[in-house]
């Protein structure tokens, strides 16, 4: 189903197509249905007619660093970016880190008309992005000796990277546990991929030995 931007009511898409419409920004989503809450959006934007010739639009590349991070390229100075579907945001060179990504609005590109007298914006480029899922059946090993350096985090996988909690970095799981760790909280996610976000963090304890 679909909604224009402004309107307080959804409607059913009745095919492979919509037409009929006015410019401006459209919301679709997956309608509801039994138990299966309605998807998440995504924004579309209908130009209106004109006879000048358009900007080319972009194609930009988006690389996933973190759970709502990555890096923008094959951009330049010339080119803006939105990640809540509306906002544009001056790319300021041939590569980019970009924050606040989401799945709902993914990440939009476009070349603004270096003069509107002759030419158009471009069309929007829309990168779809996903999120990994959350991990939820990682365990912690407490520590067995009076060193306190010999913590465990077990059911991990090379998919997955972990972090102290405070510290600055993230580090790789090398397979299915990770070994000699001190006490403390941990953090563990997926890593982040391709245009597929990190996963958010499932947070375990690793307890000092005799506690």
């Amino acid at each position: 189903e679909y909604q224009k931007s402004g309107d307080s009511a959804w409607t059913d898409c009745g095919g492979t197509e919509v037409t009929g419409l006015t410019n401006g920004t459209y919301y679709v989503r997956v309608k509801a249905a039994g138990t299966t809450l309605a998807s998440d959006n995504q924004s579309v934007t209908i130009n209106a007619y004109s006879s000048l010739p358009s900007e080319t639009q972009p194609t930009a590349t988006f690389t996933a660093t973190g759970p709502d991070s990555g890096m923008l390229s094959g951009v330049d100075s010339g080119l803006k970016y939105s990640v809540d579907g509306g906002t544009w945001v001056d790319i300021t060179g041939d590569n980019m880190s970009i924050t606040n990504v989401t799945t709902t609005n993914g990440v939009q590109v476009k070349k603004p008309a270096t003069d509107s007298n002759t030419k158009l914006d471009s069309d929007v480029q829309t990168i779809t992005v996903t999120k990994a899922t959350t991990p939820t059946g990682v365990t912690a090993v407490g520590c067995t000796s009076s060193s306190n350096n010999d913590g465990k985090l077990k059911n991990v996988t090379t998919a997955m990277e972990y972090q102290k909690s405070g510290a600055a970095g993230w580090t790789g799981c090398g397979g299915t546990e990770v070994i000699n760790l001190t006490p403390g909280t941990y953090l563990v996610r997926v890593k982040a991929t391709g245009t597929t976000l990190a996963s958010d963090n499932q947070s375990v304890t690793i307890n000092a030995s005799g506690t």
